[in-house]
């Protein structure tokens, strides 16, 4: 399911309503705490959602908008499987 979700081109555009459907199947058939770190994984994408709708809206009433795509994922880091060893770069605008 990690590598699904986060191999989404877009997450704004993955179903999670579709995904969180295809997990309570799969609750029935393999009980809940079977499933429970996916269930987080889920309500991260959505929380992702949720935070970048958020921060894209206060962006573009901002008087100094800059014209910027914003992508937010939050992962928490016991539910997810561990990430490459790729090292992580912080855009120059963060690093100031």
């Amino acid at each position: 399911l990690a590598d699904k979700l986060l191999g989404a081109a877009n997450v704004a555009e993955f179903d999670i309503d579709r995904e969180r459907r295809h997990l309570e199947m799969l609750k029935v058939r393999f009980g809940e705490s079977a499933l429970h770190m996916c269930e987080i994984m889920l309500k991260d994408l959505t929380d992702s959602r949720r935070i970048g709708r958020t921060i894209s809206e206060a962006v573009a009433r901002s008087p100094t908008a800059i014209d910027r795509e914003l992508s937010v994922t939050i992962i928490s880091r016991v539910c997810w499987p561990a990430l490459s060893d790729e090292p992580f770069k912080n855009h120059p605008l963060v690093e100031r």
